[in-house]
Order: C-alpha cells, then sequence, then structure tokens
C-alpha cells in the first residue's frame, strides 16, 4: 500500500523495471493510478460485462494488462488483444486471508515462465484456493476438499 500518489511505480517504470500492483488495497484514489503498470491487479463481484469493463478501464488508464480477481467467480485477465477467463475451483473456504495476495504471487509466477494467460489465472487460482484452505494468511495443514 503505497501511498506516494504513483511516485515510486513512476519512477520503477520510468527505469525500464516491470511493475505490478494490487490497486484494490490503496484507499485513496491518488494512489490508484495504473499508468506505468505492467500488471494491474483488481477485484469485483460484478458481472461478466462488468468485469470486462473494469479490465478495460485499467488498460485504457495505462496499465498493459489487466487482472480482475472474482472471488468464488473466478478470474479474467486482458491485453487488449487477447482474454482468459477461468472458473474458480469450489471449496468450502476455512479462511480467506491472503487469497488475494496468493493469486497474485501464483499468477506472477506463472507469468515469469511466459505461460498462457488461461494458466497464469489457473496458477493464480490454484494459490488462492490453498490459502483458503487453512485459518490465516499463511501456510498450514490444509483441510482437504
Amino acid at each position: 500500500m503505497l501511498n506516494d500518489g504513483g511516485a515510486l511505480r513512476q519512477a520503477l517504470s520510468r527505469q525500464g523495471i516491470s511493475v505490478s500492483q494490487d490497486i484494490s488495497v490503496n484507499a485513496e484514489p491518488k494512489n490508484l493510478s495504473v499508468a506505468g503498470l505492467d500488471i494491474a491487479f483488481a477485484s469485483s463481484d460484478g458481472e461478466d460485462d462488468d468485469v470486462r469493463r473494469l479490465a478495460e478501464s485499467l488498460l485504457r488508464a495505462g496499465a498493459k494488462v489487466a487482472v480482475v480477481t472474482r472471488g468464488h467467480k473466478g478470474s479474467f485477465v486482458t491485453n487488449g488483444a487477447r482474454t482468459a477467463a477461468v472458473e474458480a475451483t469450489r471449496i468450502q473456504p476455512v479462511d480467506t486471508t491472503g487469497a488475494g495476495d496468493a493469486f497474485i504471487a501464483g499468477f506472477l509466477d506463472a507469468w515469469l515462465e511466459n505461460a498462457s494467460m488461461e494458466r497464469c489465472l489457473e496458477k493464480g487460482g490454484e494459490a488462492a484456493t490453498a490459502a483458503c484452505l487453512h485459518l490465516g494468511g499463511f501456510p498450514q495443514a490444509p483441510a482437504p476438499y
């Protein structure tokens, strides 16, 4: 949660450093700009059209790739030319603490391996699912599902 009006994000981008950010965690609108982001992560519980509009607005605002997590509805990604969506794995969550961060970590891990957009979403979903199967945001023995 950087409350610097985007100064660090913009400085890193100017230096050619790849930057991603979860824009759902900053409370002040001045910190939510996506200009200079390689990947902008956001959350929505809206319908498919709402999710597409949100992702497209992130691209128009300057993100190169927009990822929208949707909780139990799955996730969506677009770069403007290509899109992918995956459904969430159906589970009985124990605790959702850390699910968003786990999703982003899984997505980025696959992204850095040059995986397809769909595989990036799948890997993010797998990590988020695992995070939901135990109490708290840190790994423990997962509950079976």
